[in-house]
Order: C-alpha cells, then sequence, then structure tokens
C-alpha cells in the first residue's frame, strides 16, 4: 500500500528455478511493455518492474507491480446488471409486471 495515496497494489512474483521457467519472465516483462502502452480504466495498470539477477545475466526472480484488482466489487457490479436487465426484459414482455 502506499502510504501518501492510500492505493493498495498487486504484486506478481516468478521465481525461475529452472531453464524452461525463463518464459514465465519472459511474458512477464512483454506484459509489462504492452501495458504500459494503455491507459483505459478498464484496464490493469502496471505499474513497475523488477527482475533480480545473480552474476549479471542469470535472471533469479521477478517482480511485476500492478494495479489491484477488486473482483468481488466487479462481481457485485455484474450481478446487479444481470438483475437490472432481467426485470427491464421481463417487463418488455409482461407488460409492466415484474417475472415470478
Amino acid at each position: 500500500m502506499d502510504p501518501v495515496t492510500k492505493q493498495t497494489f498487486a504484486l506478481k512474483h516468478v521465481i525461475r528455478e529452472d531453464v524452461k521457467d525463463l518464459r514465465f519472465v519472459e511474458q512477464m516483462e512483454n506484459e509489462f511493455a504492452i501495458s504500459r502502452l494503455f491507459n483505459h480504466p478498464n484496464l490493469r495498470r502496471s505499474y513497475d518492474l523488477k527482475i533480480v539477477k545473480k552474476m549479471i545475466v542469470k535472471v533469479t526472480e521477478a517482480f511485476l507491480v500492478m494495479e489491484l484488482f477488486n473482483a468481488r466489487r466487479w462481481m457485485c457490479i455484474c450481478r446487479l446488471r444481470w438483475w437490472i436487465s432481467w426485470i427491464a426484459s421481463c417487463r418488455r414482455r409482461r407488460g409492466s409486471r415484474p417475472c415470478m
């Protein structure tokens, strides 16, 4: 949490334990590069990428700081929108009476 703005962040952490795990670090680098290109309220932003290296070249782990996405709030909004559209469609089909 940022002490000044009180904004909570999400942290994605990748540990490279095998040579094959390097692809996950590369995916994280691509995700960071692409997310820096857009600024939209419905898309999660990435703020910082830190890559920890050993012996200058070998990547051991990576951290990506992202905007926290509140899934519970989003699900409530989706359910509310669904109920509102369902009630509206029922009223259109049956006049002004609600469906039940």
